[in-house]
């Protein structure tokens, strides 16, 4: 009986250190592969950057498929909440997800407090938050400052 118990304290006491950890790391998916192809933590610079792209929403997205067959997420999440205030969303986010179309406009993808999900278009090239995600080694392709043909991640 008291292993049982030491165990239950254990898992108790641990289990909010592996949530924490989790949240620390952007995430690089690939939607044609199915999988999670690169994780970095989440660097201050990355965390700034992409809470700018969150100040440049410029419209809400309109067309009937937000997610394409083909391309790649980036999820940065925050160390506290942040909030957006436009048009369309007056909520603080506790992440984004940048979602980057082969051969389409990049979005943001972000959710409200009740969970309900915004698509977003905006003003910003990626090619800064790129280069702090990619390897030194690796090439983002791009056309004018807002087409992403084949990044690179």
């Amino acid at each position: 009986m008291r292993n049982v118990i030491a165990v239950f304290v254990l898992v108790i006491l641990l289990n909010p250190i592996q949530i924490y950890a989790q949240n620390d790391f952007v995430e690089v998916y690939d939607i044609e592969k199915d999988k999670i192809v690169k994780t970095i933590p989440a660097s201050p610079s990355v965390l700034s950057e992409a809470e700018m792209y969150l100040e440049h929403i410029d419209d809400i997205y309109k067309k009937f498929r937000p997610m394409p067959r083909k391309g790649q997420l980036i999820r940065v999440p925050f160390d506290s909440s942040v909030q957006i205030t436009n048009n369309w969303m007056n909520s603080s986010v506790n992440e984004v997800i940048f979602i980057i179309p082969k051969n389409d406009y990049p979005l943001l993808l972000v959710f409200n407090e009740e969970k309900d999900p915004y698509f977003f278009t905006f003003t910003l090239s990626m090619d800064h938050l790129l280069d702090k995600i990619s390897d030194k080694n690796e090439q983002v392709e791009t056309i004018g400052p807002f087409l992403p043909l084949q990044p690179a991640l």
